[in-house]
């Protein structure tokens, strides 16, 4: 079960957790650093530093990475998933608001031959390479492989409240442990914002808080720059804003 300390921010809770230990006495594990293309910075080994802190306490599994434009938060996110892949998940939904965006993230994570590909070549963990595999639904997804499907929160709010044919659907989520990451994540607040007036609406957050509560082992990484002062949606964030910068 996780531990929640609601009146506290999730890192200053994971500070009190750890006191004299320190957050910065936590190691980066080889597998990330020998498997990025880049050097991480002081501040995003600082980011990792609180997500590895928070699984080995409080083990809360939607995060919020409050942390400004152009800080390198996709290096982040290739961390995270080397970091899920370890812990046997294969599985990754990368969503955000913008088309362009998308596209421009895609080529970070899959790309090899971009200059701005976040991985090295050869992904090797535990003495396995490990390959990229985008894929448009589950049964595209390769065992030995980090499979990541990307969408707009737009075009993924359409594909659960419309269900298809071969495509994604509540039912195939079930059975899936699975990795959300939400870039710009700050536009899926409409329903908190909007508590009171139209809580039976199905909104795009609505329906991805029910993608990601459909098995109790998914995980949920949101990242912005600028979290909506709204009180609702500060809130919301209390438990779960793991690192500001």
């Amino acid at each position: 079960m996780e531990k929640i300390m609601s009146n506290k921010k999730l890192y200053e809770s994971l500070q009190e957790e750890f006191g004299k230990r320190g957050i910065e006495q936590i190691e980066i594990p080889f597998y990330i650093k020998e498997n990025l293309s880049r050097e991480l910075r002081i501040y995003q080994e600082k980011a990792l530093k609180y997500y590895y802190a928070n699984g080995e306490s409080i083990k809360q599994r939607h995060i919020m990475f409050n942390m400004a434009t152009g800080s390198g938060k996709t290096l982040i996110m290739a961390a995270l998933m080397l970091d899920c892949y370890k812990k046997g998940y294969r599985n990754f939904i990368f969503f955000v608001n913008s088309t362009s965006i998308l596209e421009k993230t895609k080529a970070n994570f899959a790309d090899k031959y971009s200059s701005k590909y976040l991985f090295k070549e050869n992904i090797n963990i535990d003495s396995n390479n490990v390959e990229i595999n985008i894929i448009n639904n589950f049964y595209e997804s390769k065992d030995g492989c980090i499979n990541i499907y990307f969408t707009t929160i737009q075009a993924l709010f359409s594909l659960f409240k419309n269900e298809r044919e071969n495509s994604l659907s509540f039912e195939d989520l079930k059975e899936q442990k699975l990795v959300f990451l939400a870039d710009e994540a700050h536009h899926l607040n409409s329903n908190t914002k909007n508590k009171g007036e139209n809580e039976l609406k199905e909104g795009w957050e609505t329906i991805i808080k029910k993608a990601y509560e459909s098995n109790n082992e998914n995980f949920l990484f949101e990242f912005s720059a600028t979290i909506p002062q709204e009180q609702n949606v500060l809130e919301k964030y209390q438990d779960k804003i793991i690192y500001e910068y």
